[in-house]
């Protein structure tokens, strides 16, 4: 089965206003990059390929050893990472929406045909009784009480 569904990415930075232990200069950033610098996250996009910032990261953690890095860019600080957002695609939520529809319009169903089976039991019942009384005999006459009558 093939999913439909594919995850999307936007980039998201933080400006820290102090000066962190380590941080490894930010040179030649793309468009990506630079749009969440200055508005605090990127567009989104659906694909790791749209950014270098991922490949970035790697070999960052591959030179120094360690991921909690920050970089510097035109002399200021930044956290920036990936963020992954997950949506339900627009086809997944007619879906939904349509499930839901069917559900609700099973349970009136189910529920309607319960208390409409309930009602013709206790209906036949009653006939039962006055069809074995005799006229005569008026102390067998059910008093109609109860739900529904």
């Amino acid at each position: 089965m093939v999913s439909i569904y594919h995850p999307t990415y936007s980039i998201a930075t933080i400006k820290l206003n102090y000066t962190p232990e380590r941080y490894v200069l930010l040179e030649n950033p793309d468009s990506y990059v630079l749009e969440a610098i200055s508005n605090g996250h990127s567009d989104i996009f659906d694909s790791y390929d749209k950014t270098k910032l991922d490949e970035l990261n790697l070999a960052n953690i591959a030179q120094f050893g360690f991921t909690d890095f920050y970089y510097k860019y035109n002399n200021s600080y930044y956290s920036i990472g990936i963020a992954i957002g997950d949506k339900i695609p627009p086809a997944g939520l007619a879906l939904l929406l349509l499930a839901g529809i069917v559900a609700f319009i099973t349970a009136i169903v189910l529920i309607s045909s319960y208390r409409t089976i309930k009602y013709v039991k206790n209906r036949v019942k009653l006939r039962k009784q006055f069809s074995t009384c005799s006229l005569i005999d008026r102390g067998c006459i059910p008093t109609l009480t109860g739900k529904g009558y």
